[in-house]
C-alpha cells in the first residue's frame, strides 16, 4: 500500500462520501405509500344533498389515530359524531347540514409505521339554503405524533453515528500503521 491510501483523512473522506450516497441513493418519497386513493363524496364533486357519512380509503393500512374535520360552505364545523377506521379506510358520520355551496373535510391519520398523513377533500352541494361561502383553509389537527420524532431523530442519528465510526476506524488504522513502520 501506498502512503496516499492508509492516510486516515482520505479514508475517513470516502467513508462519509459512501454515506452521503447511500442517503441519497435510499431515500424515497415518504409519503408514497399512504395516498389517498378514493373517498365518499368524490374530492371536487358536485353532489345533489349534504352527505351524513364521509369515507376516506388510502393505498396502504391505517393505524388506529384518525382526524377528520368537515367544514360547511359558511366555514362552521359540521359535527363529527362517530369515527371508525377498518383497515384502510375511514368513515365518519356527521350531523346533517343544510347549506348549499362547498364543503371541506381535513383529515388527519397514521399509517401502520406511525407516518402521518394530511390533506382535505371537498365537494360542493347542489341543495339546500343559500350562505355566504367562506374560503376554507386546511387546519392543524394536532402535532406531529411522538412516533415522527422518533424516527426523524434515527434517521438524524444513523448517518452522523457512520460518520463518527469510520473517523474512529481511521485514527486507530492511522496509529496502527505509525506503530508498524
Amino acid at each position: 500500500m501506498t502512503r496516499a491510501n492508509r492516510d486516515p483523512s482520505r479514508l475517513a473522506t470516502r467513508v462519509a462520501l459512501v454515506t452521503m450516497i447511500g442517503l441519497f441513493l435510499g431515500v424515497g418519497p415518504a409519503s408514497a405509500h399512504g395516498l389517498l386513493i378514493s373517498s365518499t363524496p368524490e374530492d371536487d364533486s358536485l353532489i345533489n344533498t349534504s352527505p351524513t357519512s364521509i369515507s376516506l380509503t388510502f393505498h396502504d393500512y391505517l393505524g388506529e389515530q384518525a382526524k377528520v374535520a368537515v367544514w360547511s360552505p359558511n366555514g362552521s364545523a359540521v359535527k363529527v359524531l362517530t369515527t371508525a377506521v377498518v383497515r384502510n379506510t375511514v368513515t365518519v358520520t356527521v350531523d346533517p347540514t343544510d347549506q348549499r355551496g362547498r364543503y371541506a373535510a381535513d383529515y388527519r391519520v397514521e399509517s401502520t409505521d406511525g407516518l402521518p398523513l394530511e390533506g382535505s377533500i371537498h365537494w360542493t352541494t347542489a341543495t339546500g339554503r343559500q350562505v355566504k361561502q367562506v374560503a376554507h383553509n386546511d387546519v392543524d389537527l394536532d402535532q406531529p405524533s411522538g412516533s415522527n420524532f422518533y424516527w426523524g431523530f434515527l434517521a438524524a442519528l444513523v448517518p452522523v453515528a457512520l460518520l463518527i465510526a469510520g473517523l474512529r476506524l481511521a485514527a486507530l488504522r492511522g496509529r496502527d500503521d505509525k506503530g508498524n513502520a
